[in-house]
């Protein structure tokens, strides 16, 4: 197998175009979230891969190989679609969005690539793609005995776009059984998806035609959906598409979606908030919809708001969630005005500071600066992922600017930024200071680098 810097995976590689610029007082305004659309002739705006890897100082393990290029950034309209599993033997699955075709990274060869490892990721067999037509934003789960699970949307021939859900024969084997979710009422596309007790398969997805959300499940051993046609997720609740899904080991399911702010008479329940349904019968029913947050969405002061990322884990049977967020600055505005020093990631339990988030990192320390541009969808710390490690420490990690990145890329002017990561031992009360920058090879495996309160030894890796 070919080995590649793993900083081509990470790549900002997406058609970006709004320029942040300025000190760390600077205003800045998004006045709307642009979402990738499902456009076959869509053509990512490319960084120089040289400057990259003269930059990069990431010694990371190829997971791409040679049967296929990521164009993708994040691989995300903004969710939490899980990509990367790592498991206590030492094996790895990792999905990936790419094409064969560089010249037309949205066209007909786009679709899920499947890696697998046996040896903690130091080596990896890519075994190539897995749906036969065009398919994308891949969700990766696994069975009870380790069988990676896919859901992406797709259209296979004589059916309209939708979740498509592969499931592999055997651990690592590759070949892939396929379930054609229903197409009613409407699309199901970005799909999230988990797996659950007795091996069901949960997913929801969104529309790029109604704006709202839909849910159903399968089973893998005969193929059958709960539901002949998808079922609302949150009913009345439209336009909002970055969302997660997450399994407990005793059969919770919870879906979780970030409905940000919109203006009168635009309110619906949850406005500027995070909302949840949980299930407690390994995702066969669902609870009404909850706030979790609970944030005020008046538009006379101040007040909290969301930008992209929403990230769910299960410690035993608790939900954890992490997310992106702001203060919005700007009263009666549409869009999301806030400055640097408000910027941070939250982290949530009901059962940790009384059901109050608590702030697991901060824009405003000497580790982050917002002098280089980074372009739309991305904030100067964003896309925070959560996990825990076997002794039940928690880590976020996150993408961040760390003020010593002071070259952009020749061709899009965007600047490189580092995954960091920051971690808790006692449930996500408290957080470590200061955060750690990732070498690449602790960005999916949450190793030791994790747990420490200093920065680790090792290079960071630019995205």
């Amino acid at each position: 197998m070919k080995n590649l810097n793993h900083a081509l995976v990470a790549l900002p590689l997406c058609c970006f175009s709004l320029a942040l610029a300025g000190d760390a007082k600077k205003k800045m305004g998004h006045a709307k979230y642009v979402a990738y659309t499902e456009n076959a002739n869509f053509l990512p705006r490319q960084a120089n891969l040289n400057g990259l890897q003269k930059i990069s100082q990431s010694p990371g393990v190829s997971v791409v190989g040679t049967s296929g290029s990521s164009f993708y950034d994040y691989q995300t309209n903004g969710g939490d679609e899980k990509r990367v599993r790592v498991l206590p033997d030492g094996s790895v699955h990792i999905v990936f969005m790419g094409a064969t075709d560089r010249a037309a990274p949205g066209g007909a060869t786009r679709g899920t690539f499947y890696a697998y490892s046996t040896d903690n990721g130091a080596t990896f067999l890519n075994l190539g793609r897995v749906e036969a037509q065009r398919a994308g934003f891949p969700s990766l789960g696994l069975t009870s005995d380790n069988r990676a699970v896919i859901a992406s949307h797709s259209a296979p021939a004589g059916t309209a776009l939708g979740t498509y859900v592969s499931i592999d024969a055997l651990a690592g084997f590759g070949i892939f059984s396929a379930y054609n979710a229903p197409r009613t009422p409407a699309e199901c596309i970005w799909p999230r998806m988990t797996v659950s007790t007795n091996d069901r398969i949960v997913f929801y997805g969104s529309s790029q035609t109604t704006g709202g959300n839909t849910w159903n499940s399968v089973d893998p051993v005969s193929g059958n959906f709960t539901f002949p046609s998808n079922q609302p997720v949150f009913p009345g609740v439209e336009g909002e598409l970055r969302g997660a899904i997450a399994a407990s080991p005793n059969g919770k399911v919870a879906m979780i979606l970030t409905n940000l702010f919109n203006l009168p008479p635009g309110r619906d329940f949850g406005n500027n908030n995070i909302i949840m349904r949980e299930s407690t019968d390994g995702g066969v029913t669902f609870s009404d919809p909850i706030n979790v947050t609970k944030y005020p969405d008046d538009t006379t002061s101040v007040r909290p708001a969301f930008w992209l990322s929403v990230s769910a884990l299960y410690v035993n049977e608790e939900l954890h969630l992490a997310w992106t967020e702001v203060l919005d600055q700007v009263p009666n505005d549409g869009g999301i005005s806030y400055f640097f020093t408000d910027l941070r990631i939250r982290h949530w339990a009901p059962s940790v500071n009384g059901g109050v988030p608590t702030t697991a990192a901060r824009f405003d320390t000497v580790h982050f600066s917002g002098v280089l541009p980074n372009g739309v969808n991305h904030l100067e710390m964003d896309y925070g992922s959560i996990g825990v490690d076997a002794e039940g420490i928690l880590s976020v990690a996150f993408t961040a600017f760390s003020g010593d990145t002071t070259q952009a890329d020749p061709i899009t002017g965007l600047g490189y930024g580092d995954i960091w990561a920051v971690s808790s031992a006692n449930n996500g009360l408290q957080w470590g200071e200061p955060p750690t920058r990732l070498p690449a090879w602790a960005m999916a495996t949450f190793g030791p680098c994790l747990r420490q309160t200093t920065a680790c030894n090792g290079a960071s890796l630019r995205t």
